[in-house]
């Protein structure tokens, strides 16, 4: 019995609430929920994947931001009139198929109109939408989570709790959050570092701000080195970076989570140290 919650979006539209959807949902139920970008490993056949998610599905959750509609091919065609976009594909697929589709609202999106649609999408227009304000997100997610547990979905609400990282610390002191024109300053003398502005892991729609450098080295055993060699400077300082190896590299992004994951100037310092630890693996 189909039993999958499929959550279908644009990523240049709403991945944010996407993913903030997606979070809350798998927190609240047993049920699968299929998110493209994480459900496709590597080497698989993405299409094949999406397809066989859509067998399972009991419902469709569109998220429509603000530009769902608009958003066009690189010939500026928009691409929802394109019958092999994969959200034209998903849409057909379960209006043949009789799937329910819940049209949620995202970032001030706006239904769109029958006129504005396709002639195969049309009876989209058909099903309620709701919208999910951020400002009320919580409140109009709750909508949401009651109409899933009703019939005919039916759907599990979880036994399991999500824990979410803490990050606590008693410094005497709590720094201060850089302005935008100290954290551009700063960034100019650390070139090859950004900014990085993304939801809160579960908490959308919380942000934190980063800053984020990828280094490259020529050798596994380098990468590992690097991080090894980081670690008196990450412990001598008490700030604690978030990063990933992947084989000859080693991603870094540096907040500081006390002051509600902003940047300030420990995220600064640790960003300079660690730079001149990578310049000594090139001596």
């Amino acid at each position: 019995m189909p039993d999958t919650i499929f959550i279908s979006y644009r990523r240049q539209d709403s991945s944010p609430s996407a993913r903030g959807l997606r979070d809350e949902l798998r927190r609240t139920f047993k049920n699968p929920v299929f998110f493209d970008s994480e459900e496709i490993g590597i080497g698989e056949v993405w299409a094949n994947q999406i397809r066989n998610a859509l067998d399972s599905t009991a419902v469709l959750i569109i998220a429509i931001g603000p530009t769902w509609l608009r958003i066009s091919d690189e010939y500026g065609r928009r691409r929802i009139d394109n019958k092999e976009d994969w959200i034209n594909i998903e849409l057909r697929e379960c209006l043949a198929k009789k799937i329910t589709i819940i049209p949620v609202l995202v970032n001030n999106g706006l239904m769109p109109s029958r006129e504005g649609l396709p002639a195969e999408l049309k009876e989209i227009t058909s099903y309620q939408y709701l919208e999910i304000r951020d400002n009320f997100w919580q409140e109009d997610l709750q909508i949401l989570v009651d109409k899933l547990r009703e019939s005919p979905y039916l759907f599990e609400k979880s036994e399991e709790k999500l824990i979410l990282p803490s990050y606590k610390s008693t410094p005497k002191r709590l720094p201060g959050a850089l302005t935008d024109a100290e954290i551009s300053e700063a960034l100019t003398n650390l070139p090859l570092w950004r900014l990085v502005i993304s939801p809160m892991p579960g908490q959308y729609p919380r942000q934190r701000i980063e800053i984020s450098r990828q280094y490259h080295f020529e050798k596994f055993s380098n990468a590992i080195g690097f991080i090894n060699a980081c670690v008196p400077v990450v412990n001598e300082q008490k700030h604690h970076p978030r990063w990933q190896n992947v084989f000859r590299t080693v991603d870094v992004w540096l907040s500081t989570w006390d002051i509600g994951s902003r940047i300030s100037h420990l995220d600064v310092e640790l960003a300079k140290a660690m730079d001149n630890i990578f310049e000594k693996f090139y001596e």
